[in-house]
Formats: C-alpha cells, structure tokens, sequence
C-alpha cells in the first residue's frame, strides 16, 4: 500500500512518469476537496478549492483506492459527500473521513494486500478550517483526543489482526517543523494502538518520528495542487513546497520515495529505507517541554501564528483558535482586495 499527499485538480493530471517509479500497490491519496458538480470555471474566482471527475481519472491510473476527505477543503462546496462518493465508486475508489454524520466520517476502511491488512482512520485537526462532523451533522472526522481513541479501539475491536494506519490532517500550513500538541497527540494515538501515522496539510514535509518503533510522518507534502488557478489563480506555493514523500506499507516493511511536481508532472527523485529515512529526515530527539521552546526557535511561521503546546490545555487552545481564524479571515479579504498575493512569498 503507498499513501500519497494532498492532491487538487481541475483537470487530469498525466502522472504516467510517477507511475512507472511506484510499484503498483493499492494507493491511498488525501482528496483536497470535494468533486464539483458544476462548471470548474464558475467556481475558480471564489476562496475554494475542489476537484473535478477528470481530475479523479487520474487518480485512477495511480491504482487509487481510497481517498482520505477529512480536511478542510472538502466542504468548501457546501455539503457534496454524496455526489463525490457516487464519483468516486464508478472510478473504483472508496472514502474515508468524512460524512453525513459524526458516525460515518468516524468510519474505518478495511483493506487488505499480499496477505496483510488495514484499517486506515483519517482525521482533520479543525484549525485547518475542517468542518467538524456531529452526531446529526455532516463533516470531517475531528481530531480530538477522545475521538481518536475510541476510533482505534473499536478498529481494534472489528479487525484485531490489521495494522491501523492514521492519516491526520493538521498543522499550520508552510511550517516546516510539526506542532508541539501534535507530537503530543501522535504519541497518545500509538499508545492506544496505532501502528503508522501519516499527516498533511502544510504542504511541505515535516521531518519523521519513530515512538516505541512506530514511525510518525508529521507532513508527506503535496502529491499535487494545481497552482494558479484556485482563489482566482492567486494560489500557489514556493518551491519548498514541491517536494512531497510517498510511503509505502509492504510486508511489514516501510520503504519512502521522494517525489517532485515541476512543470505540471511528478516523479520520483530516490527511494528511501526506513532506516535511510530516519536518518535523513529525523526529529530531533527532545523531551516535549524542550522541543517546544526548540520549535518556538526554528519554526517557519512566526508572524502571528500562535504555537500549540497541549492537548488538555483547552481554555487556552480556545483562544488561539479565535485568534487563527480572525487570522484566517483577513487574510482572505486582503487576497480578495488583491492586497496579498498567493504563498510564494512566505516569512
């Protein structure tokens, strides 16, 4: 199995190069928006990104199987879990992480290949902009502490012999380096009993973990984002952020690729052991008071960015919270204004 980063096109997207450089396992890939069911062009000019059914057809020619939605793009169209799932099975491709209500976005995929099998849970960290699902509302499966851990459990309880595969949709986009509360969070999950754990949503890689033999990619990258298009054509991104990582699950071994989207294509630039990949691309190791003054240091996105240090610390993640959406908020007018361009240019 090989899970690939965030992935948002208008149009079909020629990956036959990347094909040739992956085996062809079953593929995993985060769908960075719904499926549009209107004309791509009367949507472009809004703050929205989505895909299209021709995009889907390439993610066809990867062997995708299953999509993760649990982001925060995937309600940008209002509620089309239904529509983007009707496109998604006539494509061949299930999706996990979203739904009409808390219970179906909480809702494991089983799969199985060469014999071993998975669970893969998918969940978005609702500072991104996810809309959270509820008992009686669409949505995104929340990554909160509590949900997380009842969704392992009862993946443990259905399918005691498979390998749970998070894949979690947080950060702060652009950072390079993962959030102290996220660090704090991918450990709770491998205690309650995953046994990968694979993020996105900065665009970029965040270096790795290995916690009681585990390995944690905080961020893969983008697989693909189709720039200069989305938000009017004002989003795009600078070049740090086309190098991206494809992981691949096969027979208990862990095996990286380094991918590149230049010029509309992606390929391969070297594969990786997991042992090469730790070595390379390694957190340094630190106790979790230490690494967040560490972060606070060497983080990218200091510029009105709050850091995140805990899980239980909720009063004061609350105002951080209020404080990132305002954040947000503005900066949406200013792109609007044509004020701020697109990320090119980042502090």
């Amino acid at each position: 199995m090989i899970v690939l980063g965030d992935f948002a096109a208008t149009h079909y997207v020629d990956f036959s190069e990347l094909k040739m450089a992956l085996p062809n396992d079953i593929t995993v890939v985060n769908l960075e928006g719904a499926i549009a069911d209107q004309e791509p062009n009367m949507l472009l000019h809004k703050s929205i990104v989505f895909n299209t059914k021709e995009s889907i057809a390439s993610l066809k020619d990867l062997n995708t199987k299953l999509v993760t939605a649990a982001n925060n793009h995937f309600f940008d169209l209002g509620n089309k879990v239904n529509f983007s799932q009707e496109c998604l099975r006539q494509n061949g491709i299930r999706m996990v992480g979203a739904g009409e209500h808390l219970a179906e976005a909480n809702q494991g995929v089983f799969l199985t290949e060469n014999g071993t099998e998975y669970i893969i849970l998918s969940f978005c960290w609702h500072v991104t902009g996810g809309r959270n699902a509820r008992v009686h509302r669409p949505g995104v499966a929340p990554a909160e502490k509590n949900n997380v851990k009842a969704c392992i459990y009862q993946a443990k309880k259905d399918h005691p012999k498979a390998q749970i595969v998070l894949i979690m949709h947080w950060g702060i986009e652009l950072e390079v380096y993962p959030e102290p509360m996220h660090i704090e969070l991918a450990h709770y999950a491998i205690d309650c009993g995953a046994d990968i754990i694979i993020g996105h949503h900065p665009h970029c890689t965040q270096p790795i973990e290995k916690y009681k033999g585990k390995f944690i990619f905080y961020s893969i990258g983008n697989l693909y984002i189709e720039e200069n298009t989305y938000f009017g054509g004002r989003l795009d991104y600078p070049v740090y952020a086309h190098e991206s990582f494809a992981v691949r699950l096969s027979d208990g071994e862990l095996t990286v690729y380094c991918l590149s989207a230049e010029n509309n294509t992606v390929k391969c630039t070297d594969c990786l052991t997991s042992d090469e990949t730790e070595k390379r691309y390694g957190l340094p190791s630190f106790g979790e008071s230490d690494y967040s003054v560490w972060f606070r240091q060497h983080r990218k996105k200091k510029r009105f960015v709050p850091v995140y240090d805990h899980l239980d610390a909720e009063f004061e993640n609350a105002f951080k919270d209020l404080f990132l959406k305002l954040r947000g908020t503005a900066i949406k007018v200013l792109m609007f204004l044509h004020i701020k361009n697109g990320r090119k240019n980042v502090e």
